[in-house]
């Protein structure tokens, strides 16, 4: 269960995020590659 995963980690102390994106998905991705930064939105 992702979302359940993503509040887990979430919950511990110390982590900013996880990057699981299950409860609101991102809006922007943002991939590096040898070639440089790749942006989707």
């Amino acid at each position: 269960n992702p979302k359940e995963m993503e509040d887990k980690i979430n919950g511990i102390a110390g982590v900013v995020t996880v990057g699981l994106f299950a409860h609101r998905g991102a809006d922007v991705v943002i991939t590096g590659t040898p070639e440089g930064a790749k942006i989707e939105e």
